[in-house]
């Protein structure tokens, strides 16, 4: 695989994987003048909506945040951020999953800084504590890579990431982006006894292509109304110069 195709690839496939996604070939490095840091840092916090629908038109999409669910941003204050939204302390695998996934995406953003997603913490509820995060990303879409060739590879990617063992869940489901591929799995957190449950979706447009995924630390049945919900609220927006998404009100 190309080293821009697999940095695509990579770049989506980690968004349903807990696992570490590889390609072939070398990360590129990042360009002159801009550290790791500094690709994978997000906008400011005070120019990003946190809640409701986000328009993030120089990534290509709209979406509209669940109820109950706040974003944060990707960069050093990540993991405070998400206790403070969480209200407790997380546990050693929440905590090291979750370390783990940010780090993932700033790499990811190396190979495409429009990968780096949008991440989202769910508040905990007396009937349901656990932790639950969703993410956002984009990439653009191959003229040369078709929605069903973009499929399998990253069901390739995802495969090889995960244990075996592992079983893969799939279906597709049209909403008014188009048509969406949703994976599902289960699966347990290296080292640990803690298991997870991932929903994703993925839809190709004809300039980006966007991945939603959810994942909790509780039954999976928790966070299959909010996924779906997010997913079919994606809609492809005309590509900006700006640097920031605006919001209109929460709905």
């Amino acid at each position: 695989m190309d080293r821009r195709r697999c940095g695509a690839v990579a770049g989506l496939a980690l968004a349903f994987s807990v696992g570490t996604v590889a390609c072939d070939s070398t990360a590129p490095s990042s360009s002159p003048g801009r550290s790791a840091g500094a690709v994978a840092s997000a906008p400011a916090g005070s120019r990003v909506p946190t809640t409701g629908h986000i328009v993030a038109a120089d990534r290509g999409f709209s979406v509209t945040i669940p109820d109950g669910w706040t974003r944060v941003d990707i960069g050093p204050d990540t993991m405070a951020d998400i206790e403070r939204i969480h209200g407790t302390a997380l546990s050693g695998a929440a905590q090291t999953s979750l370390g783990n996934l940010v780090k993932r995406y700033q790499a990811g953003a190396l190979l495409d800084p429009r990968s780096l997603p949008l991440l989202a913490i769910r508040a905990p509820t007396a009937t349901d504590p656990a932790v639950s995060f969703l993410s956002v990303g984009s990439v653009p879409s191959s003229p040369t890579v078709s929605a069903d060739q973009a499929e399998a590879a990253i069901l390739d990617q995802l495969r090889k990431s995960l244990d075996p063992k592992i079983q893969i869940s799939t279906l597709h489901v049209i909403g008014p982006a188009g048509r969406f591929l949703r994976i599902s799995y289960d699966a347990a957190i290296s080292g640990t006894t803690t298991n997870v449950a991932v929903i994703a979706y993925e839809v190709m447009g004809p300039v980006a292509t966007i991945t939603v995924s959810c994942t909790t630390f509780g039954p999976g049945s928790t966070i299959v109304e909010p996924c779906e919900a997010t997913a079919l609220s994606i809609r492809f927006e005309a590509a900006t110069a700006s640097p920031s998404p605006t919001a209109s009100p929460s709905r």
